[in-house]
């Protein structure tokens, strides 16, 4: 076993094992001797030796150099052979050796007129003048579906498989193009096939133009030429089918020139102040679309409108995916002959806020502009707008007529207007006041406004007829109308009151006040009613309903109702806006015989989000004195 483990020990381990064997027997080598060997070096050249060497070296250069050839001369094949090798290749890949896409016949059979939106049927012919079949062939038909050029391209693919030597096929599309008159329509027919005997694709097109002879849907602009700078403009976006059946999805947008400010559409805009959504137009209908805006500009300017309409965009709401018509309208901003501009108060912009409820005095300011005297000057101003009524137009220099809704000045009831100077200038008036907002049967006028527009016509010093179709305008938006309705009660109410009544000096007497608010045409924001308490009476700190936010401030007395946002049709069509709170008063002898306010004068203070303007309202203070309680009193102090 011992005999065995010795065999199998490496050499490495019997001499780490005799290392550390203390009675190893080792026996050392003995040492060779080193001996040194003599060397000598010439310390100059042998010219003999020299001219070995050169020779030696011209030889090996000039064998070289000829070995060098060689290998450029192969280099030179062989790339020579894989150039012609790669020529010979693409050849036969390319066109199929025998075969050739120039033996191949590929046509687009259509008419080339078509009507927007209408069928069109278009073949693809393809005849294979090959003497070999083609195989895995497959016609790719591509056309424009939008009226962009970079817009959507529909591909429609179709396998033929194989067509045989001499064969010829027809494939057959019905497609609707789509664009303005005039447009021109790219249509790509592609044959995509491998010749017999190869795995290379060869590639063929072809094109043709298709003219959009007409368009299912046309666009019109129509109004005014011409225009006096600075006032209204008012013009109508007509939107006409000529297609024998519903366009769907169509979308109708303005482009407006630099200068016109929107003030107002009928029906309002979908998308900012420009785009339209109209959805689907049965044949032969219409759309019309009244857009008035302020254009602004000088004398001699020319302002370009541009309209589209169009199919939607599916990815793009606010987009038109395929133009269907357009059209441009150049309105030239002309002087008039008299100047005249619309004032309430200081104010003579077009866009007047006017209060509801009450009459406003309107001032038409006017100047003859023209070098020469004017003859026979006849002015107009025509009210129209869904707050106007006839029975609001009242105490005018001028005469009113309500079949017409005109005011006219003329030489007839105003002397002045028979002769006008040069610079002469004067002013006329009336007063209007807008219709009720709302009714008891919940009807709201949203965006309540009226309209007038002034016209002017005359005779020059030269004789020649003057006539301005609009020489102003201006629009009367109408703030919403709010009314505040303060009660003072003692014997009804949701609260229990105490105390004398009438009061009695030196006797304490509660009292509950309502304040109920209502408002009719347009949301309001920041309401709010305020008022002060006098400092004989008493806040008891005591309302309801715990919806409504009421404040007192003890300091200053000042009383606060919250209301922040009141919707419109508030007290119409939906509940009133109201909040009760006690108070209490002990008279004081000197009050003896009087009736003693309970506040001061309450004021309701809001925005209207309509008109932009601050909505105010006033009412009297509440007293002692009973008011829609359910039993009266003088509330005099005894």
């Amino acid at each position: 076993m011992a005999i065995k483990d010795e065999k199998r020990k490496s050499k490495l381990d019997k001499v780490k094992e005799s290392l550390y064997d203390k009675y190893a027997d080792i026996h050392p080598k003995k040492r060779s001797v080193l001996h040194t060997r003599a060397t000598h070096a010439k310390d100059d050249w042998d010219d003999s030796d020299l001219g070995q060497k050169a020779h030696y070296s011209k030889k090996k250069a000039s064998k070289n150099q000829r070995m060098l050839l060689w290998v450029k001369r192969f280099f030179l094949a062989s790339v020579s052979f894989f150039l012609l090798a790669g020529l010979f290749a693409g050849i036969k890949i390319f066109t199929g050796g025998n075969n050739s896409t120039g033996a191949l016949d590929l046509s687009i059979l259509t008419q080339p007129f078509v009507d927007g939106g209408e069928d069109l049927p278009v073949t693809i012919q393809l005849i294979n003048n090959n003497s070999t079949q083609i195989e895995t062939a497959d016609i790719i038909f591509e056309y424009p579906t939008t009226s962009f050029s970079d817009g959507d391209i529909q591909r429609d693919r179709v396998s033929l498989e194989i067509v045989k030597s001499g064969e010829t096929v027809f494939q057959d599309f019905d497609i609707r193009l789509f664009g303005e008159e005039g447009e021109e329509r790219i249509l790509t027919a592609k044959i995509e096939y491998r010749v017999q005997g190869s795995n290379a694709i060869v590639v063929k097109e072809v094109n043709e133009i298709v003219t959009i002879r007409s368009t299912p849907i046309e666009v019109l602009i129509e109004g005014r030429d011409a225009s006096i700078p600075n006032q209204l403009y008012t013009f109508d976006l007509v939107i006409n089918s000529n297609a024998t059946q519903i366009t769907n999805d169509i979308v109708a947008k303005l482009e407006y020139p630099q200068g016109f400010t929107f003030e107002s559409a009928e029906p309002a805009p979908s998308f900012d102040v420009d785009t339209w959504i109209l959805g689907d137009i049965e044949p032969g209908s219409s759309r019309v679309i009244t857009v008035t805006g302020n254009m602004v500009g000088s004398s001699g300017d020319g302002k370009v409108f541009r309209a589209s309409v169009g199919e939607q965009d599916v990815r793009r709401e606010r987009q038109i995916a395929t133009v269907y018509g357009s059209q441009i309208h150049q309105v030239s901003l002309t002087p008039s002959f008299i100047d005249a501009s619309f004032k309430v108060g200081p104010n003579s912009s077009n866009r007047i806020i006017i209060p509801a409820a009450q009459a406003t005095t309107v001032n038409v300011a006017w100047a003859n502009t023209l070098p020469v005297q004017l003859q026979n000057v006849t002015f107009e101003a025509e009210f129209s707008g869904n707050a106007y009524t006839s029975s609001g137009v009242s105490n005018t220099d001028g005469f009113f007529d309500s079949n017409s809704n005109t005011v006219k000045w003329d030489s007839v009831n105003s002397s002045v207007l028979e002769i006008i100077d040069p610079g002469e200038n004067n002013t006329f008036k009336f007063n209007v006041q807008p219709r009720p907002l709302a009714s008891g049967n919940g009807q709201i006028i949203t965006q309540p406004v009226i309209d007038v527009v002034l016209r002017a016509s005359g005779v020059d010093g030269v004789g020649q007829v003057q006539d301005a179709e609009v020489i102003a305008s201006v629009q009367l938006v109408v703030n919403s109308d709010v009314r505040l309705e303060p009660k003072t009660l003692h014997f009804g109410g949701p609260f229990t009151n105490t105390g004398p009544m009438p009061p009695v000096q030196g006797q304490r007497t509660e009292y509950t006040l309502v304040w109920q608010a209502t408002n009719s045409s347009s949301n309001l924001r920041d309401a709010m009613v305020t008022t002060r308490l006098p400092a004989y009476v008493d806040w008891l700190g005591v309302t309801t309903p715990s919806s409504e936010n009421i404040s007192y401030n003890d300091t200053t007395r000042e009383l606060v109702w919250s209301l922040e946002q009141v919707n419109a049709g508030t007290g119409f069509n939906s509940s009133m806006r109201e909040v009760s709170f006690k108070v209490a008063i002990t008279p004081s002898s000197s009050q003896s015989n009087q009736i003693p306010p309970l506040t001061e004068s309450l004021v309701f203070e809001a925005e209207d989000t309509y008109t932009g303007g601050t909505i105010r309202v006033v009412r009297n203070p509440h007293t002692t004195r009973l008011l829609n309680d359910v039993s009266l009193n003088s509330g005099i102090v005894q």
